[in-house]
């Protein structure tokens, strides 16, 4: 066998359709199981639900550690919420982090006398009950469960699946045997989707749709709380999307950029763990290191500058702004070279990449 080869059929070891199969199933798998969108808008179709999950796995692939920092700031959210306004929530024996969690994912719609019904947001929800415009809502823990779709097979073939690839690289690596550019991906998209595991561990999964709570005040006095709130009042029963949420009330304080730093680090950790790996040129290998390095640096750097963001005005503004706008078009660049050269560096390997691991060395036998 040569020492590097392009395309290789499988026969008794790997080959190079098993590596992508392996890898690819393990970040689709893993991505799609791990999102837990908010609650559709009401009339939202199946088709429109199931595009929004397709677009939200393509992001997750794309920007694994983005995803993650999502979802570790809606946890803030959710945590720092009902910690916050304790003596709110005090009064609701039963409520918990799934009951906030369901709160910031557009949970519950008011509905007015006239039939109109309008999705509260968050703060909405909050202010509406400290002036008792609504009842609180006496929903159950396993009530909200219930609506929760959910798939305890789908996670644990996820779960497995992410596990099976660590185990295996751990193993490639205790054996001296090199992986390939794709396989580091593959694992940092999945260090990185075990942050959206634990973040997102108590939010429902695919609640189709909102609970109905009725309003107790008169619909103007409610309608000037609802639009104090929100920016723009869209139409009734929308979507609260993510965007809407994260962030919106959770300041990046020190404490939660480090927090959030860490699917960053972990994603680029990943791809500076290829550091030695063998590339068809000097300028790949080059181009892959200043990648890894720029995955690491550069998101850190853009969640440092929005901290300055909020802290500074007028031409000070301006030019953070400008700052902001080219060092994400230097990362976008950076990360579609990196997804590029995932796949094109599969057609000139080292040989033994497609050698397979020694299992007889890890199972216990016998002698004679």
């Amino acid at each position: 066998m040569a020492d590097y080869v392009g395309w290789f059929n499988q026969s008794n070891s790997r080959g190079t359709m098993s590596l992508m199969q392996g890898c690819l199933s393990a970040i689709i798998l893993c991505t799609w199981d791990a999102l837990h969108l908010n609650v559709p808008s009401d009339d939202d179709s199946y088709r429109t639900t199931l595009l929004r999950q397709l677009k939200w796995t393509l992001f997750g692939i794309l920007a694994p550690e983005w995803l993650a920092i999502f979802a570790l700031r809606e946890w803030f959210e959710a945590t720092r919420w009902l910690d916050r306004e304790i003596d709110v929530v005090a009064a609701l024996s039963a409520w918990t982090r799934v009951h906030s969690h369901f709160v910031y994912m557009g949970g519950f719609n008011i509905i007015f006398p006239d039939g109109k019904r309008y999705r509260l947001n968050a703060p909405q929800f909050l202010a509406l009950l400290k002036v008792r415009y609504i009842d609180p809502p006496h929903m159950l823990k396993k009530e909200i469960k219930d609506k929760s779709k959910a798939d305890h097979l789908g996670k644990g073939l996820a779960c497995l699946q992410m596990l099976w690839l660590v185990v295996y690289l751990i193993i490639r690596t205790a054996q001296h045997l090199p992986v390939t550019t794709l396989e580091l991906f593959a694992l940092s998209v999945v260090c990185c989707t075990l942050f959206n595991y634990v973040a997102l561990w108590e939010k429902p999964k695919q609640v189709e749709q909102a609970v109905d709570i009725q309003a107790l005040h008169a619909n103007d006095e409610i309608m000037a709380i609802l639009e104090q709130h929100e920016d723009i009042f869209s139409f009734p029963g929308r979507r609260i999307s993510l965007k809407d949420n994260v962030g919106r009330n959770c300041t990046n304080s020190g404490y939660f950029v480090f927090i959030y730093a860490l699917p960053t680090f972990a994603f680029g950790t990943c791809h500076l763990i290829g550091w030695q790996l063998s590339f068809a040129s000097e300028v790949e290998r080059n181009l892959f290191r200043s990648s890894g390095i720029g995955c690491l640096v550069i998101p850190l750097t853009l969640l440092c500058l929005g901290d300055v963001m909020q802290n500074v005005s007028g031409l000070w503004k301006q030019l953070v702004n400008i700052l902001i706008f080219l060092i994400t078009m230097l990362y976008v660049l950076l990360r579609i070279y990196l997804i590029i050269e995932v796949f094109a560096g599969l057609r000139q390997v080292r040989a033994a990449v497609y050698q397979d691991v020694n299992w007889a060395q890890f199972i216990p036998h016998i002698g004679s």
